[in-house]
């Protein structure tokens, strides 16, 4: 399984590692948020084309929010199928740190994903 490791540091926008993550479609995949901002309480992954990556999620395929527990959160995530077999098809998301669900935006960064059809 890939995990993409997000950090927010004390001020500035966040780091993701690595940045782009390779993720075969159809796999479960997590980010493991860590947190040392002081603002941020919630951590937020938005797709820019609405590809659908949070399956059952009650926010939509395309964004989850999820609250941080002692400045710590896992957000997991389904590649979706890109419909080339041996292809891949690059997709852009945006992370966010929020001060609370729907709250304000303190820091982003849009890394790049990419899914791809073994």
């Amino acid at each position: 399984m890939s995990e993409i490791r997000v950090h927010f540091p004390t001020t500035g926008n966040p780091i993701v590692m690595p940045d782009p993550e390779a993720v075969v479609t159809g796999r479960t995949f997590t980010w493991v948020v860590r947190n040392e901002n002081p603002k941020i309480s919630v951590v937020k992954i938005e797709f820019d084309q609405g590809e659908k990556y949070f399956p059952n999620n009650a926010g939509g395929d395309s964004v989850c929010q999820k609250p941080l527990v002692k400045n710590e959160a896992s957000i997991w995530a389904v590649a979706p199928a890109v419909g080339v077999k041996n292809g891949t098809k690059p997709a852009k998301y945006t992370v966010y740190g929020l001060t609370a669900l729907g709250g304000e935006v303190v820091a982003k960064l849009d890394p790049k994903i990419l899914p791809t059809d073994p």
